[in-house]
């Protein structure tokens, strides 16, 4: 109980840490700029005349979220990563009674929260915006945060993976080509199947469960707030299946990986 009581208190650390983070801000208010675009569809009967004015205000609201999300995501976590793990901080947090696995733990879960409160705020934004034009409840457009706060990990899961490997701003930049390998994994796979046979497509294909699906999370997420619905190679069940296992294996060793640092 005293590891997790030390965990939540790094982890809440964090986040007040960020309250002063004038980038995530800037990245905030561009991403609510940005999903103040679904009032085009509502003002502008023409424009996208083939589908209904809600489904795309919810398409335009849903890609602003998606692509702040990651930039959110990916510079918080590299900015709170080199905040708290520079030398002379480390050294003075760990003069404390706390672990390096406690450390390391906390900070994910501070960023998890950080970002999960970015979320529903972009999320709440859209809402209000398409409640004034419809005076409808909704709802299902909260119905997604889940898979879109999955996605979220997925990113800040990745930045802290390599910056274990690699303390600087090129964790950010890896964890930016997982994420796009991750929108890509079906053509990918596609790819792999006709460029390899026997051995080499066996492993090939091991080497792609490293990679998250992203596409197909954000296919169920279109389905569950009923605005596009996409079809995906696996179900739902298989994929976020895939997607926790994944996330647990990357998390834990970058817990441990950070733990048996020396330095």
């Amino acid at each position: 109980m005293d590891n997790f009581k030390k965990i939540y208190l790094i982890a809440m650390d964090v986040f007040h840490s960020s309250t002063s983070d004038r980038l995530m801000y800037g990245l905030l208010i561009l991403a609510l700029l940005f999903i103040a675009t679904a009032n085009v569809p509502f003002a502008n009967q023409r424009f996208m005349e083939f589908q209904d004015p809600l489904v795309s205000a919810k398409q335009l609201g849903f890609s602003g979220i998606n692509i702040f999300l990651l930039l959110i995501s990916i510079f918080v976590s590299l900015g709170t990563l080199q905040s708290f793990l520079n030398k002379d901080r480390l050294i003075l947090i760990l003069s404390k009674p706390v672990r390096r696995w406690q450390l390391f733990s906390g900070i994910i879960s501070g960023l998890f929260f950080i970002v999960l409160i970015n979320l529903i705020v972009m999320t709440l934004g859209l809402w209000l915006i398409i409640f004034m034009h419809t005076r409808e409840p909704n709802l299902n457009i909260f119905l997604g945060m889940g898979i879109m706060f999955v996605v979220a990990a997925i990113y800040i899961s990745f930045v802290c993976f390599f910056y274990t490997f690699f303390p600087n701003a090129l964790s950010g930049i890896l964890a930016f080509i997982m994420a796009v390998a991750g929108f890509s994994s079906t053509n990918i796979t596609n790819l792999i199947e006709g460029a390899f046979s026997g051995l080499f497509l066996k492993g090939a294909k091991l080497g792609i469960l490293i990679l998250p699906k992203i596409n197909a999370l954000w296919a169920i997420y279109l389905r569950t707030t009923q605005t596009l619905y996409v079809e995906t190679d696996y179900s739902s069940i298989h994929i976020l299946f895939h997607t926790m296992a994944l996330l647990l294996c990357v998390n834990l060793i970058s817990i441990l990986r950070f733990s048996l640092k020396k330095e």
